[in-house]
């Protein structure tokens, strides 16, 4: 009798640890499609921002044919911000979360030093509807932005969660070589937000 029952356990034991392993190993196949998709869509946010950046340029550069004078500054900064930006953006399929970090924070800064110079030197470029509308672009991006990072940022938890805590997830991603852990946005400052930019509309 007890030989009976080691012999049914057995297989039966065996049976359910390949199920576990098996479905573990599909949950994390499906959650690290979940966390490269939402990635994909992060990129995408981003590529948006750096799409814009010529726009604003060309509307600060139709405002300031429009003027007297033109500054220095205005003129420095609008070469930074084209330069940081076509650099980011030609990186931007290739991008790690780390390398889109850092990239966006630079893009990020000197879009900011861009339009608060702009706003210093032509305050009245507040009033023009093209600069206005490339303002609320900019800054509706910014909020599309964070919102995906939040998504893809839950993604990575759910992925991590299950291959760090389950047994199908430690042993069905050790057997079949997935990563230990997918990297999160870390959310440092000045990264998903250009706060700078929403300030010229205040005061």
């Amino acid at each position: 009798m007890f030989s009976l029952v080691i012999l049914i356990g057995i297989p039966v034991a065996i049976g359910i640890g390949i199920a576990l392993i098996w479905g573990g190993y599909k949950n994390l196949i499906n959650f690290q499609q979940v966390v490269r998709n939402t990635f994909a869509q992060v990129r995408n946010a981003y590529q948006r921002r750096f799409d814009l950046v010529p726009n604003l340029v060309v509307a600060v550069d139709s405002f300031m044919s429009r003027q007297e004078t033109t500054l220095e500054k205005v003129i420095n900064l609008r070469r930074q911000v084209v330069q940081v930006s076509e650099e980011a953006s030609n990186m931007l399929g290739q991008a790690t979360v780390s390398a889109l970090e850092k990239v966006a924070k630079e893009v990020g800064k000197s879009i900011g030093s861009f339009v608060n110079a702009v706003a210093e030197a032509y305050p009245e470029i507040k009033g023009d509807s093209l600069f206005s509308d490339l303002m609320a672009q900019l800054n509706t991006t910014e909020q599309t932005i964070f919102d995906q990072r939040t998504t893809y940022n839950a993604a990575v938890k759910l992925y991590n969660n299950t291959r760090k805590a389950t047994i199908g997830g430690l042993i069905g991603g050790r057997l079949f070589n997935l990563p230990w852990e997918e990297e999160f946005f870390k959310g440092e400052e000045g990264i998903e937000h250009a706060p700078s930019v929403a300030r010229v509309f205040k005061g």
